[in-house]
């Protein structure tokens, strides 16, 4: 223990052979020994030396964010507590990768997100709406979760519920029988945007149409949707604190600033009635909103363990009887919690990065926190911050292992996963992707895009309000998927807007009633602007008739039995146009009959019977096709998606997703090079710009130049030799 603190930073060996020999040859109680025996115990040292600063040398200080400010906590109360009682902990259980605790102010639960992800921190403690927004907007998994007693067990969520005064219940003669009834009552929350104080709530009454988002109004009063909404719905109400998405929006020297709504708060009491600290304002958090519902208001939404934990704190005199818990269903019991209630929540739980959970401090850390109710102890509500690390409802601590649904699905997590994106899709202009995105990398991606650019609509004037502009990414799968959702609108769950091609555009407007804002313009050979693209045929030059002894290509006839590189089925430019205009000039039969032999649509059967056998690639799906029922059909793409080339999973060559180098515009291309460069005979269906798209960002450019490609023409022409 003495060599580790003396030697922890420096590791001196000369001094930890003094030593060694000192306590060796002078210790009280240990026999005297020869000095070659005194050598041995150096050399025994030495090693014993070796391995100790190696040990040392990997421990680490782990740093934990606290979602508030320096200012925010008074004499440094809740950081002192925080690291001393962390310390406290590591100390007993001897952790060799952790040198100490450090916990540092992060100022909100956002700038601890971010701090998080950034890597100036690893830990944090979220709950609830805060977990479900570190997760998705920032890559962040729990560790381990906070666990709830129960009927059933321990349990690792809880329950937003609306609990009333008994004697307000319609079977006591009171005004209250369903939810609906609290329109104008006095509403006690637990702050702006808080899980169950906020969240849910709002959410289930707004999915459930009892509550109308009032867009245009917050429009108007520069301030967020949902607390226009929750204002308009209620009277007087308690509902502190903000966030960076409101309640309410002011501008000052050309920044633009979220702060306090004084009307949502003025139903509080304290001497600061807007904030969160429940010692400048005695109704925030869980405990404060029961309170304002106890001295006069009429209703508080806060978890399904409050009401034990005020209790406790009053001295245990309050009888459960005089409370009930108001739903759909009426008043019932406040044990009722499980059939009446607002929504289920994920439990308050250690958070950080995913590769900090398997490193060795990630690991010691989680061995730390599970199961350890002794160190749950020290840190429930530190410094007074209620909830921070832990809150006082929590019994135990759990790992959150795989099996649990934690890291993967998190709608299957968030079992009220509609709840929290109603409330965070009101303020956001929702885009749908139309395709797959298992892993939320291509949802992450669009978003920082596309709100990289948001603040230039209000620097150009395109906004008449105050309130932030963001945008929201949602994987719907498909394109139909999301002509559906954006014809059903965010506010019914649904999107704002997509980006659709050609073919896609027609359906869209002709099904789905949906009509084009802006268009992509490309630049034509005259230099001028164009809000449009062509369809092309691509062939290497020397395939084509009178470039070589081996010319084929010279009209749209040519090009039965060679191998076709589409960009998609049902793609527009890939086959949408070409293959309908194939079979429009009757070129490619239309095979009526082995369509329906095979159960395939016309177009698919009709184009596997012109090109050569096992030569098609044209990856991907419609809700109708290229199989009934929007299946995949092996001889569009299961032989002719592959290559020599490029090696293309089996699983992967029929899907028209990012996973398939040969599916899109780049991939059609790619293909036909590919197929060309192994000597067999290919034409690649794309727009006119592909080639100048994707050159910068392939190979194509050491293999393939412009005069290496000819567009085929589509009748036969002696001047061009069929090409161009």
């Amino acid at each position: 223990y003495i060599a580790q603190k003396l030697f922890k930073n420096c590791c001196d060996l000369s001094s930890v052979f003094a030593f060694r020999s000192f306590v060796h040859l002078s210790g009280e109680g240990l026999p005297r020994r020869p000095w070659t025996d005194t050598m041995g115990a150096c050399r025994v040292g030495r090693l014993a030396a070796l391995l100790l600063c190696a040990t040392l040398a990997t421990a680490v200080d782990v740093k934990v964010c606290m979602p508030f400010s320096e200012a925010e906590d008074a004499s440094n109360a809740a950081k002192n507590a925080c690291e001393s009682n962390l310390d406290s902990a590591l100390g007993s259980a001897s952790l060799e990768s952790i040198d100490k605790f450090v916990c540092q102010y992060g100022g909100s639960e956002e700038g601890c997100m971010q701090s998080i992800e950034d890597g100036t921190n690893d830990l944090a403690t979220f709950g609830g709406d805060q977990l479900y927004r570190a997760h998705r907007d920032h890559g962040l998994i729990a560790y381990v979760a906070e666990e709830y007693t129960s009927e059933d067990g321990p349990i690792n969520s809880y329950y937003a519920v609306a609990v009333v005064k008994a004697s307000q219940c319609k079977e006591r003669e009171g005004p209250l029988s369903t939810l609906s009834d609290l329109k104008g009552k006095k509403s006690c929350h637990t702050g702006f945007r808080k899980t169950a104080g906020w969240i849910l709530p709002v959410g289930y009454m707004m999915n459930t149409g009892l509550m109308e988002a009032k867009r245009d109004e917050a429009v108007s009063q520069n301030m967020a949707v949902d607390a226009v909404s929750v204002k308009e719905f209620f009277g007087d109400m308690c509902a502190p604190g903000t966030t960076p998405e409101g309640p309410k929006f002011v501008e000052s020297d050309g920044n633009i600033t979220a702060v306090e709504d004084e009307e949502m708060c003025a139903g509080c009491q304290g001497t600061d009635k807007c904030s969160r600290d429940p010692s400048l304002n005695d109704y925030a958090g869980y405990l404060g909103a029961f309170q304002c519902m106890v001295d006069g208001g009429d209703v508080a939404f806060v978890k399904h363990t409050t009401f034990d934990d005020w209790n406790s704190e009053k001295g245990g005199g309050n009888s459960k009887e005089d409370y009930r818990l108001l739903c759909s269903r009426g008043c019932q019991p406040l044990d009722a919690y499980k059939k009446c209630n607002l929504g289920e929540a994920p439990a308050t739980a250690l958070v950080g990065r995913v590769d900090w959970k398997t490193s060795n401090a990630g690991r010691d850390v989680i061995s730390l926190f599970n199961g350890n109710d002794q160190l749950l102890g020290k840190t429930q509500d530190l410094g007074g911050k209620e909830d921070f690390l832990f809150s006082s409802s929590a019994k135990s601590l759990a790992r959150i292992d795989n099996s649990v649904p934690f890291e993967g699905s998190t709608s299957a997590f968030f079992k009220s996963y509609d709840q929290f994106e109603a409330i965070h899709a009101l303020n956001k202009v929702k885009v749908c992707m139309p395709f797959e995105d298992p892993d939320g990398a291509n949802r992450r991606a669009c978003e920082e895009k596309l709100n990289t650019f948001a603040p230039s609509l209000r620097a150009n004037d395109y906004l008449n309000t105050l309130l932030p502009v963001s945008f929201l990414c949602s994987a719907r799968g498909t394109d139909e998927e999301c002509m559906r959702a954006v014809k059903n609108g965010a506010a019914r769950g649904g999107d704002d807007f997509v980006v659709l091609g050609g073919g896609q555009m027609y359906t869209a407007h002709k099904y789905y009633g949906l009509n084009a804002f802006v268009a992509e313009k490309y630049t034509q050979q005259s230099g001028d602007p164009l809000n449009a693209y062509y369809s092309v045929a691509v062939v290497k030059a020397n395939k084509c008739a009178g470039e070589s002894d081996n010319g084929v290509f010279s009209s749209l006839e040519s090009l039965q039995g060679v191998q076709a590189c589409h960009t998609g089925y049902r793609k527009t430019a890939g086959w949408m146009l070409p293959v309908g205009r194939l079979i429009d000039e009757e070129i490619m039969p239309a095979l009526k009959e082995d369509a329906l032999e095979e159960g395939v649509s016309v177009d698919a059967a009709s184009v596997v019977g012109f090109f050569q056998k096992d030569g098609v690639c044209a990856a991907g799906t419609t809700a109708d096709g290229p199989l009934e029922g929007g299946e995949e059909f092996d001889p569009l793409c299961a032989i002719g998606c592959t290559s020599e080339a490029t090696t293309i999973d089996e699983s992967n060559r029929c899907k028209g997703t990012s996973d398939n180098p040969y599916y899109g515009y780049q991939g059609a291309f790619q293909c036909m090079v590919d197929k060309e460069a192994a000597g067999q005979t290919a034409v690649a269906f794309v727009k006119h710009t592909t080639f100048d798209d994707y050159k910068d960002q392939t190979n194509w450019g050491s293999k393939v130049s412009r005069g290496d490609r000819f567009l085929l023409e589509p009748q036969r022409n002696a001047h061009h030799n069929g090409c161009q």
